[in-house]
């Protein structure tokens, strides 16, 4: 495309691959580029702008990501009326996408006191659409992975290899070792024990866009990050997005939204409110031990301190709901006696989230 004016993206050799490959893909155009802040995966994204089009180029390394998955599920998502990026070109060999740009506007920056009942809300809807999908809305040749118990468990000692070991460098003995143990099986047999559906498993703010409607109203949602979907826990998105690891709500209000999603959704003529209650805040602690580890992990092994600061809020909900079951008891003094204060001595930030 010789002769374009193209703003040149100042990164590594893969970049300019990726920029080649869209600009081929596109019609030929003054098409400027800018690279957008990254997440917590190994993905990177750049935003093309030509006159009103602006579209999104993803560099997506096959060794890391499963673009494959991406797009089936992105397509499987969409045919429950989910808004999803559409996909507008793909190269599977290269790990490279075109999608659609749902813009800049991040749920989270809309998650006010007076407005998050309404997103709430909304969200729950997307949600409700999400666990419509089945297998048949997806091609033949794939299947969601299964969130067995296995996985749950893999997920849960990120917190004693990363958070534990290499973040505290706290070596855990034999008899804490079997009270972690303990406490992932409890905590896994919760998660089997639910009704099973479509989970998104990253739901939060942050991964909900907010879109303009048809009347220029911003009340419409896309979704994106799905690309680790699996078969699982019917509460697990849910409890990612009322218990986001970057916001935090009251207790009874959490509570309450989790009720009517349930209400909405017809599970409560089959559970009743105190035993999904259980599974929600079971399924949260299973989420938050693991997101612990993965923000450990983030920093020491990817060079990403910026959700250092989240730890504190991840831990503060841990203990608070644990505190709740009498069956996590020992969990729970544990922590309050060994794990928050050395916790509190490597990140003195975090005190004030433990204060008496």
């Amino acid at each position: 495309m010789s002769g374009e004016h193209v703003q040149e993206i100042k990164s590594d050799q893969r970049a300019e691959l990726l920029k080649n490959w869209a600009l081929q893909q596109l019609p030929a155009a003054a098409w400027q580029w800018s690279a957008l802040a990254g997440d917590a995966s190994l993905r990177r994204y750049f935003r093309l702008h030509h006159e009103s089009n602006n579209i999104i180029a993803v560099d997506a390394p096959n060794t890391s990501e499963n673009n494959h998955a991406f797009v089936y599920i992105a397509e499987a998502l969409q045919q429950c009326e989910v808004k999803t990026p559409k996909i507008l070109a793909k190269d599977y060999d290269q790990g490279f996408l075109l999608i659609e740009d749902f813009g800049n506007r991040l749920l989270s920056h809309d998650l006010t006191a007076e407005q998050v009942d309404f997103w709430y809300k909304k969200a729950s809807a997307e949600l409700l659409k999400m666990q419509q999908a089945r297998p048949d809305h997806f091609p033949t040749d794939y299947l969601l992975p299964e969130y067995n118990r296995e996985r749950l468990g893999a997920e849960m000692n990120l917190f004693h290899e990363w958070f534990l070991a290499r973040y505290l460098d706290y070596s855990v003995t034999v008899e804490e070792r079997q009270l972690l143990e303990n406490t992932y099986r409890y905590l896994e047999d919760n998660a089997l024990n639910q009704p099973q559906a479509f989970v998104h498993r990253d739901y939060h703010s942050r991964n909900i866009m907010v879109l303009a409607s048809g009347d220029s109203c911003p009340t419409q949602m896309g979704i994106i990050d799905f690309q680790d979907a699996v078969w699982g826990p019917v509460t697990y998105d849910l409890v990612s997005l009322l218990r986001d690891c970057y916001v935090k709500w009251p207790k009874e209000k959490v509570q309450a939204w989790a009720i009517d999603y349930a209400r909405a959704k017809g599970l409560l003529a089959e559970v009743s409110e105190a035993q999904w209650l259980r599974w929600f805040d079971g399924m949260g602690l299973q989420r938050h031990i693991k997101v612990a580890g993965i923000f450990a992990r983030l920093y020491l092994r990817d060079h990403k301190p910026g959700y250092l600061a989240d730890i504190p809020r991840v831990l503060q909900y841990i203990v608070e709901v644990a505190s709740d079951d009498p069956a996590l008891a020992a969990f729970v003094s544990w922590l309050q006696e060994k794990i928050i204060p050395c916790y509190c001595a490597v990140y003195p930030e975090a005190k004030e989230w433990f204060a008496p």
